[in-house]
């Protein structure tokens, strides 16, 4: 009986907070749709093989995958949700700003780092004995070379403008510059309140005309994420009933939801300018994530699957391009149809991913990080 009441609680819990499941299940779908994406949202990308598509054309198959684009929004949006939650829960919120915000940066840049630098480490040490790639992709002489591998090594690539291995790694310097910001972005939400801080960050990067692309394209998405954990958007939307009728409830919001999200697609063209295009971009990520939430993230054993998948999400995200276009492009695009292209770029994606994982283990870099982490965190 204890234990029942217990579970009782823990599923009460649950149902009224967002967990880290939920944001595992969110991560294996938006990683999902980041592999159709990167494999066909461009012709150029498989011109070269004989792919078919059977369901739909291949003009409406690219489309739907530059669609696919909203993949990096949730990644932010998700992020920015977990450091919000984060931030609430830290231990010290009785220090001084200063103090609670250099703890906060070091602990998420170290588990950003922790995760990152095998994946680089291993890509590295592979491309040296296949072709000595590095020699090529890092210019100059060998003091540059050295250089620019450092800078890559750092995740800072895309930032700086200088040479990277993999072309996916970019996301590296956003994951970095988020990180850096959000500090002073919970300060401007906390001042402002909710509306004044979403009309900032549109607004300031653009008067002082930031030139880092990505930050302008996904903090938008970043700043909703955090808001919508501080107030428990997701879940208050999730709750909020249209039919005291559970069947009704749930298809008519299937319905409106799958109707809005078909329009943003067929509408695409019109507001693919300026604002319209950033503003619809957002809205359509967060369709999304309401969707997953509302009619996947409990459906039993898929939920399962998704979270397996979250929890490899990050590795599949650094190593994929690797696979699909440094080295092994003709053998991936060899399957001829987009599900199968898909299939096969995933699942050894993800076994690479399992036996780095072991790797971490069996090496015993698990261990150092944990010692690092109860030593300097």
């Amino acid at each position: 009986m204890k234990k029942t009441c217990a579970e009782m609680r823990i599923k009460m819990k649950e149902n009224n907070q967002f967990t880290k499941n939920d944001t595992l299940i969110l991560k294996g779908i938006a990683i999902l749709i980041m592999m159709y994406h990167h494999c066909f949202c461009t012709l150029e990308r498989f011109s070269n093989y004989n792919v078919q598509f059977c369901i739909v054309s291949q003009d409406i198959g690219i489309r739907i995958s530059n669609f696919g684009k909203i993949c990096v929004a949730i990644f932010t949006f998700l992020s920015a949700y977990g450091m919000t939650i984060s931030w609430k829960n830290s231990k010290n919120t009785d220090a001084p700003y200063s103090e609670r915000t250099t703890k906060f940066l070091k602990k998420r840049m170290f588990n950003l780092m922790q995760g990152w630098l095998i994946i680089f480490v291993v890509c590295e040490v592979f491309c040296w004995f296949m072709d000595k790639r590095q020699l090529s992709v890092y210019t100059g002489n060998t003091a540059r070379k050295l250089v620019y591998m450092f800078i890559d090594g750092l995740g800072l690539a895309d930032l700086f403008g200088t040479p990277t291995l993999i072309a996916t790694w970019w996301y590296m310097s956003l994951a970095i510059v988020l990180i850096i910001l959000f500090p002073v972005l919970i300060m401007l939400y906390k001042k402002f309140g909710a509306l004044l801080f979403l009309g900032a960050v549109v607004v300031i990067p653009r008067v002082f005309d930031i030139s880092y692309e990505p930050v302008t394209n996904w903090i938008l998405t970043f700043a909703i994420g955090m808001v919508c954990a501080d107030l428990n958007l997701l879940v208050r939307i999730k709750k909020f009933k249209l039919s005291e009728n559970r069947v009704v409830d749930y298809a008519v919001k299937f319905a409106a939801s799958m109707i809005l999200l078909v329009g943003c697609f067929y509408f695409r063209e019109m507001a693919d300018i300026g604002f319209f295009y950033e503003f619809r971009h957002t809205f359509v990520t967060l369709l999304v994530i309401y969707m997953s939430y509302v009619f996947i993230c409990d459906v039993p054993y898929l939920k399962g699957i998704l979270a397996f998948f979250g929890k490899h999400s990050m590795n599949i995200f650094l190593i994929h391009s690797f696979i699909r276009t440094t080295y092994f492009e003709k053998f991936i695009y060899g399957f001829k149809y987009p599900l199968l292209i898909i299939s096969v770029l995933f699942a050894i994606s993800l076994c690479v991913s399992i036996v780095i994982e072991r790797l971490k283990a069996w090496l015993g870099y698990n261990k150092l990080v944990s010692a690092l982490r109860e030593k300097y965190m």
